[in-house]
């Protein structure tokens, strides 16, 4: 599986965002719309949501995203075990996950830093460009022109 990530990533890197599917999960509408024009503003512009973490599940597995950002707190299946199908699934098991979240301030954010699984990253809401730009690096690696 290294190699096929691997390629996804080189493909960003490769400036192609508008191609990059990234799937956003958040229950609350608004903060989809936010994220979604975050992520245009970045030039990603092949934007799957989901409503719910069931929905981004199943999302995943359909269209294989090369990322997913993801609410923590949500009715029914929250960002965490979101996570953990995508991980138990040979087919989305390498998808990085992003996490967003409203109840943990900046402060929170920078404590729970080391509290995360390997490779996770968390941004607090209200977000900016930036520091979803640099969640992105992150997760993908550096890209060009974020």
């Amino acid at each position: 599986m290294g190699s096929l990530w691997q390629f996804k990533r080189e493909k960003v890197m490769e400036n192609e965002k508008e191609t990059l599917k990234i799937l956003i999960i958040d229950d609350a509408e608004i903060d989809l719309d936010i994220l979604e024009s975050i992520l245009n503003q970045l030039g990603f512009q092949n934007i799957i949501r989901a409503s719910s973490g069931m929905e981004g599940v199943q999302l995943a597995e359909k269209h294989r995203p090369e990322l997913v950002m993801s609410d923590i707190m949500m009715p029914g299946i929250d960002g965490g075990e979101v996570r953990q199908r995508l991980k138990e699934n040979p087919s989305t098991e390498g998808i990085p996950v992003i996490f967003t979240s409203s109840i943990i301030t900046k402060k929170e954010e920078k404590e729970l830093g080391g509290l995360l699984q390997s490779g996770d990253q968390l941004v607090a809401k209200p977000y900016s460009s930036s520091e979803i730009s640099k969640a992105i690096d992150f997760a993908l690696g550096p890209t060009i022109g974020v």
